[in-house]
């Protein structure tokens, strides 16, 4: 970013954005996921990818941090505010919401995803020491989840926490009226009832999560492994102002809805992104 042009200049490395390295020459060559049978032209999840990095997530936890000290507290916010016009320059807090991990947690090596946090399902949780997200505005959080069990009660991935009742809950939801499901909780203000965008049935393999609130739309909606899967409209949102929280949720003032399992790569945005830039994080297209 060059900040002392009018307007500001921002530089996006696009080789990194939507190539991958070739392990037999060393070479970047473009993500599959990014190319069409031409391999001039981009798939739209391709386009999708430019797009997530040129207007990038305000927050994001990669939840690596114990690769070097598996004693390490914090889930470092890596998000980066230089190459990101979306965010105000220079006094928004894109980048600087590290979670402080409380509880029982471990650092755990995965075979599919690396680094990542693994939680006990009672105490184990992380938290920013203050809001992330403006949860009256547009937002967008995902994440990579992986049960260590199904739960018997809901459990929680993320959420920001209001006065008595989390903003939002991206969770497991065991209390739904149909059956336990994935879900977008949304209390339609502090403490009240819930607007709820649902998918029906989960399982303990890794599983892609992305709940988005449009606040022009008022809907909120609910993906699995990149697909829409439920809708909630006439959506209003609580002014939630609290911690974001990674593993838990807030309800009547009490922390709860314990995640029983292991997280990854948490990010958030304060905008509602597009099917395709929902496509492309699911694929990884980085």
């Amino acid at each position: 970013m060059d900040p002392t042009t009018t307007p500001a200049l921002y530089y996006i490395d696009t080789d990194t954005t939507i190539g991958v390295l070739d392990t037999t020459n060393g070479e970047t060559k473009l993500d599959p996921n990014a190319a069409t049978t031409d391999h001039v032209n981009l798939t739209n999840a391709g386009y999708a990818a430019l797009t997530n990095a040129y207007l990038g997530p305000h927050d994001t936890w990669a939840l690596t941090d114990g690769t070097l000290d598996p004693t390490f507290p914090l889930a470092e916010d890596t998000a980066p505010n230089a190459i990101n016009p979306y965010v105000n320059h220079p006094t928004d807090t894109t980048g600087q919401n590290p979670a402080l991990l409380a509880g029982t947690t471990t650092w755990t090596t995965d075979a599919t995803h690396g680094e990542a946090l693994t939680l006990d399902g009672t105490t184990g949780y992380a938290a920013t020491t203050g809001a992330a997200l403006t949860t009256t505005n547009s937002f967008t959080v995902s994440a990579w989840v992986k049960l260590t069990t199904t739960p018997t009660r809901n459990a929680t991935i993320a959420g920001q926490d209001g006065t008595t009742t989390s903003g939002f809950f991206l969770q497991y939801n065991y209390t739904h009226a149909n059956a336990p499901g994935w879900a977008l909780n949304i209390p339609t203000s502090d403490g009240s009832s819930f607007a709820t965008a649902y998918a029906a049935g989960a399982t303990t393999a890794w599983t892609h999560l992305v709940g988005v609130y449009n606040a022009t739309t008022h809907t909120a909606q609910l993906y699995v492994n990149g697909t829409l899967t439920g809708t909630a409209t006439n959506v209003t949102t609580s002014d939630a102002t609290g911690p974001f929280t990674i593993g838990r949720g807030l309800f009547n003032a009490t922390p709860t809805d314990f995640l029983p399992g292991t997280i990854s790569n948490v990010q958030a945005w304060q905008y509602a992104l597009t099917p395709t830039q929902i496509t492309a994080l699911y694929q990884q297209i980085s």
